[in-house]
């Protein structure tokens, strides 16, 4: 796993990085706390931009050359906070450019403060990073010195399980109703429209399945199973 360090204020730190540069010195202590609490992560190296106003991913070289070298070598890239990407951005535009170039790095792109991907972000916490104004206060709490019994560390595996599952079905959740809205929309009052119907009106939306793909007529049908009215007034299904 490779760490990365954003710097947006202070002077331009020369030589290496240290913690000497009050810019770095908590996102440093950040990323040292959370791996020394994970006994499955490992750190191979950490880089670092400095950049006062980022407008894209070309303003931020050294994450630009991780995410690509990460992906090739099948790892990923650690990050304290998302928000730290787009504090410092001027406007919605330009933030929305620069998440939509580091989109295709979703599934190896990892913040300690959401615990997850950037991937997996939901609408909401999107809309939360892309509003972040400056300063970032976040901080990781270090880890206790005892280790932790294999009891300890099979109950925390299993509520993170929990708590991904649960995760996942909220943003199964907010699809499903989006496609609703979109099933009552094109509903008439002489029939229902089908589920490849339903599935063009969302993929023209610009709405994606919980995956990032396009909708099928068959995705749709198992999306909309969640509430079981559509069981009794749902879309036709012969087309689906």
């Amino acid at each position: 796993m490779l760490a990365y360090i954003l710097i947006s204020y202070g002077p331009r730190p020369q030589g290496s990085l240290s913690d000497a540069h009050s810019g770095a010195r908590v996102q440093r202590r950040n990323l040292r706390n959370f791996v020394q609490s994970r006994e499955d992560v490992r750190t191979h190296r950490v880089v670092c931009d400095y950049c006062r106003k980022p407008k894209n991913l070309d303003s931020l070289p050294q994450l630009a050359k991780a995410l690509s070298e990460a992906r090739r070598a099948g790892i990923s890239v650690l990050i304290d906070d998302f928000r730290r990407l787009f504090a410092h951005v001027a406007d919605r535009e330009q933030r929305m450019l620069l998440y939509d170039q580091l989109k295709p790095y979703g599934d190896i792109f990892y913040s300690i403060r959401t615990q997850g991907k950037l991937s997996e972000l939901s609408e909401h916490q999107l809309l939360f990073h892309l509003s972040a104004s400056p300063p970032i206060r976040y901080s990781v709490e270090p880890c206790p010195s005892r280790q932790q019994s294999l009891l300890e560390r099979r109950w925390q595996t299993a509520k993170a399980i929990e708590e991904s599952i649960k995760v996942r079905g909220e943003r199964a959740d907010e699809k499903a109703l989006a496609l609703a809205e979109i099933f009552m929309s094109l509903k008439t009052a002489d029939h229902g429209p089908t589920y490849q119907q339903i599935a063009e009106e969302a993929n023209r939306q610009g709405i994606r399945t919980t995956r990032g793909n396009d909708w099928s007529a068959a995705t749709v049908y198992r999306s909309l199973k969640r509430f079981e009215r559509f069981d009794a007034e749902g879309p036709v299904s012969g087309s689906a």
